[in-house]
């Protein structure tokens, strides 16, 4: 099955990690967010509309980016997590920004560092690793507790098929790392399930235009080759088949943390399904027509904030 360029690309961006920046003060940050996931969490080609061209420079955060100079701006786009992440953005309302101001509100600071270590093109398998590395920063001593995780997995198993227990298995061991950091608080942890990926071959974002007056339609078959699986389908019931096969990797992912939040007492799980059902316009859509722009990017955070239940 062929891959987007996203995710050929994606190789150039790993294990080349930034440090963490300090607070105002030059005090060690004592809060950690944490974030794991796939490209929607790492904002791929967030800084590509696909209703206007290049926003402006890639991230230049420095939040676990690619930094040598050699990697050309089309590589550097497959990771926008510090500007245009739902999850980690600055320039946008992304839960980090929306976590330092309820922090700030409640009395407590807004001393927090965020730590995303999503990865392009992941599936649940790798999550655990993700999961691992939060668990290493807070081995270090160097924070009083993660105050909170998201959780966003499964687009990637979806398109490529993934065997559901082997994903349940993946998704089991990750929660299982999370769960052995210890701290006095619980471990707050926002799980989504993913969205309606088939409706993105609806017939008004196929015919929807990018810059270059490519079609949707023309840019996955020519271009990007998008999960073509999920995608490439013609009739009503070839729709509904794909549906109930995204529909089945979110109960699995559902499954998973509530049978974490049973095993596991330190961890506080809230799952929530809100992306599968919320209809996707195309001016949401990166340049691929397949990742959410800066705009996409924006909504996924208000509807996945208002879902959590403990910083409102």
């Amino acid at each position: 099955m062929k891959k987007t360029i996203c995710f050929a690309l994606a190789f150039f961006c790993l294990g080349i990690n930034a440090p963490r920046d300090a607070d105002a003060a030059g005090k060690s940050p004592r809060l950690l967010m944490g974030s794991v996931g796939d490209s929607i969490t790492a904002a791929t080609f967030a800084d590509h509309s696909a209703n206007e061209p290049f926003l402006g420079p890639p991230d230049e955060s420095g939040i676990r980016q690619p930094v040598d100079p050699s990697i050309p701006a089309l590589v550097l786009s497959i990771e926008n997590k510090g500007t245009y992440s739902w999850a980690s953005g600055r320039r946008i309302a992304s839960h980090f920004e929306r976590l330092k101001n309820a922090l700030e509100e409640q009395g407590l600071g807004n001393n927090i560092v965020i730590q995303n270590d999503a990865v392009p093109g992941e599936v649940a398998k790798g999550l655990v690793a993700q999961a691992d590395n939060i668990a290493r920063s807070m081995l270090s001593g160097e924070f009083e507790a993660l105050t909170y995780v998201t959780f966003f997995i499964g687009n990637n198993d979806a398109c490529t098929e993934t065997d559901n227990e082997k994903m349940r298995e993946h998704l089991r061991r990750a929660f299982a790392a999370l769960a052995d950091i210890r701290q006095a608080e619980k471990i707050r942890i926002l799980v989504s399930g993913m969205p309606a990926i088939p409706d993105l071959n609806r017939p008004e974002i196929r015919r929807h235009r990018i810059p270059g007056s490519m079609t949707c339609e023309e840019v996955r078959r020519e271009v990007f080759h998008s999960c073509g699986h999920l995608l490439n389908w013609n009739t009503e019931s070839e729709y509904q088949e794909r549906m109930a096969e995204v529909a089945a990797k979110n109960q699995v992912i559902e499954e998973s943390a509530r049978e974490a939040q049973a095993r596991h007492r330190n961890l506080d799980i809230k799952f929530t399904n809100v992306l599968f059902h919320q209809k996707i316009p195309a001016e949401w859509l990166a340049v691929d027509c397949f990742h959410p722009n800066k705009d996409g990017q924006a909504e996924i955070s208000r509807l996945l904030w208002n879902e959590q239940p403990w910083f409102k």
